[in-house]
C-alpha cells in the first residue's frame, strides 16, 4: 500500500515517470486479486483473443517498461500523460484488498479524468 501512496503522492506532484514506477513496482509485488483486477481483466479479455497475447501485454505495460527495461521497439522519448500515470496506479489499486481515503479520492479524480480530452502531460523523462 505503501508504494501506491507514494505514487500517487509523486502524481499529485506531477512527477509522473515516479508515479509510473512506484504503482508499477506495488503492482508486481501485490498478489492476484481475481474479484477487481484491472490488469487480469485487460489481459484475459474475450476481445483481445484475436491479438498475440505477448503483443497485447506489452501495449497494456509500455510505459512502465519504457521507464524499466530496454525498449528498442518504443521511441527513445516518450510523453507520460496523467492519465497513463493515473491508469498505472489504479491498475496497482485493483489489487489491494482495502482502499485508504486517499486512493478514494485519487479513483475520483481519475474518473472525471478521464472524461477530459486534454489532461496535463510531463515533459520528456
Amino acid at each position: 500500500m505503501r508504494q501506491t501512496h507514494l505514487a500517487i503522492l509523486a502524481h499529485e506532484s506531477g512527477d509522473l515517470d515516479a508515479a509510473v514506477t512506484l504503482a508499477g513496482a506495488a503492482d508486481g509485488m501485490l498478489p492476484e486479486n481475481p474479484t477487481q483486477n484491472i490488469f487480469g481483466r485487460l489481459r484475459d479479455d474475450p476481445a483481445m483473443a484475436q491479438l498475440d497475447r505477448k503483443d497485447w501485454i506489452q501495449v497494456i505495460n509500455w510505459e512502465r517498461d519504457w521507464l524499466k527495461h530496454p525498449t528498442p521497439q518504443l521511441p527513445p522519448t516518450v510523453t507520460i500523460t496523467a492519465l497513463d500515470a493515473g491508469f498505472m496506479i489504479i491498475r496497482a489499486m485493483t489489487k489491494l484488498p482495502k482502499w485508504s481515503d486517499k486512493m478514494f479520492a485519487f479513483k475520483d479524480w481519475y474518473m472525471i479524468a478521464m472524461t477530459q480530452p486534454d489532461t496535463p502531460e510531463q515533459k520528456e523523462p
